[in-house]
């Protein structure tokens, strides 16, 4: 069996509390961090299939397997467009460390203009991800709250 056949919300899209559980993931995606995030739907997935026909699955649903459906199995856009900006805000943190020339000893010799160059197509990239409005994209739930 595959990843996204034993994952519980790929599994069980349709179902009530998969359906909950991806409009909670798309409603946080861009103020919780992940791992938080992960946790929050994991606990909530264990509480309320305790007792039920779907506690058979609970093993399928720990805070990883949450995180790795929310990185990987997902095409929601809205949730997809949160994991690449985080992605390249990211990178941008680790860019400013690079924007200068350093000599062997690790003193500023100035900025360097390729990495200007590269950091300020980062930004842009950024900006044009904010200005997506993935409620026009594919796979976008209908359903979804606007």
């Amino acid at each position: 069996m595959d990843a996204m056949s034993s994952c519980f919300l790929c599994r069980f899209n349709s179902h009530k509390d998969a359906t909950e559980m991806h409009q909670f993931i798309e409603e946080n995606i861009g103020v919780m961090h992940l791992d938080t995030l992960s946790q929050e739907v994991h606990q909530e997935l264990v509480n309320r299939c305790q007792g039920n026909m779907m506690n058979e699955f609970m093993d399928s649903m720990h805070p990883g397997v949450v995180r790795e459906h929310i990185t990987s199995h997902t095409l929601n856009p809205a949730i997809r467009m949160g994991i690449m900006l985080r992605g390249l805000l990211d990178l941008d943190n680790k860019m400013k460390n690079d924007l200068h020339k350093l000599d062997a000893q690790g003193q500023s010799l100035g900025l360097d203009p390729k990495m200007i160059e590269a950091y300020l197509r980062l930004q842009m990239q950024v900006v044009n991800l904010y200005k997506c409005d993935p409620n026009r994209m594919m796979f976008k739930n209908p359903n979804a709250p606007q």
